[in-house]
């Protein structure tokens, strides 16, 4: 999967467990930045997944760029969406840690980069 070789910007917003989440998707040629949150819009923490392009049954690496590193939420979103999309991920999770909501936070993700992905390769 990759993004178009052009920067794509695509913004939307979901109601996850009654509450509203706010979600940017910046798209780069082989990797994404993606920005979770409630408003006022502001990138607290901040990691990066990089997976290995040789050897995929190897584990991603990670790091955790900024923010608080007691709260784990955006290096295992970028962990996991690396994984998947098979790209370098970085994610800003700017939520309350809430354990029911991140499933439901990755699986919107996934739905949107999909639809991204597929508009990309029938350009």
């Amino acid at each position: 999967m990759a993004c178009p070789p052009t920067v794509s910007l695509h913004s939307f917003s979901e109601k996850l467990l009654d509450k509203h989440v706010h979600f940017q998707i910046y798209c780069l040629k082989d990797s994404c930045l993606i920005w979770i949150g409630h408003d006022p819009a502001v990138m607290k923490n901040l990691s990066v997944a990089m997976p290995n392009p040789r050897l995929s049954a190897c584990p991603v690496a990670t790091s955790h760029l900024m923010g608080d590193f007691d709260d784990t939420t955006s290096t295992a979103l970028a962990e996991r969406l690396s994984k998947k999309t098979k790209q370098q991920v970085f994610v800003s999770s700017n939520l309350p840690l809430d354990y029911m909501q991140v499933p439901l936070v990755e699986q919107c993700i996934m739905k949107k980069l999909g639809k991204i992905f597929l508009q990309a390769t029938s350009d």
